[in-house]
């Protein structure tokens, strides 16, 4: 049996763009479970107990789950487009609660680069609007380390952009449902 089948060489570029996209998305999460248990582990050594890997574990449930869906998708199941979907249409929910996940971002932003830069951070944020905004946001930029800057968006965009992902992925799945059906097999 090939990996490539007659039926995904056969289908629409909608269907390998969906694939390409939750593929994506399966990668984003094994790097946030990594991210998770290397959290969790920096977290036990600081306190000087095992803290359970609860959130680890978890984020390694949705990646198995997120990759095993992708396979499906890719083998062109009918299931795994519903379940798709279905998960697209939570993750519209998800994307507007962004918010609070940036909030926990920013917990653990503080943890690392301490609580005096993100305090002066949201301080200049806060006093300056507009016009003024643009001169201090320079200035702010200059006072926080360019590593914490690219730790901080790079946890930002690893922890928000599967969510987006599997919108997108929802949306193109719309429009290729032809390429889920079931092909009847011809008599020999």
């Amino acid at each position: 049996m090939a990996f490539f089948s007659e039926k995904w060489k056969n289908s629409s570029i909608m269907t390998k763009v969906s694939v390409v996209l939750m593929l994506l998305n399966s990668i984003l999460m094994l790097m946030c479970t990594f991210t998770m248990f290397s959290w969790e582990r920096a977290l036990a050594a600081a306190v000087g107990q095992s803290t359970g890997s609860v959130a680890g574990i978890f984020m390694l449930i949705i990646f198995l789950y997120n990759a095993l869906l992708t396979f499906g998708l890719f083998k062109l199941s009918g299931a795994a487009r519903v379940i798709t979907i279905i998960q697209g249409l939570g993750s519209i929910l998800m994307v507007l609660m962004l918010f609070a996940g940036i909030n926990i971002v920013m917990g653990y932003a503080r943890a690392a680069v301490g609580s005096e830069v993100m305090d002066a951070a949201i301080q200049v944020h806060q006093a300056s609007s507009g016009f003024i905004n643009e001169l201090i946001g320079g200035i702010l930029l200059s006072i926080i380390p360019p590593d914490v800057l690219v730790r901080i968006g790079f946890y930002a965009f690893i922890f928000t952009a599967p969510p987006v992902l599997q919108v997108l992925s929802m949306f193109t799945l719309f429009f290729c449902g032809k390429d889920f059906k079931k092909v009847p097999k011809q008599a020999k």
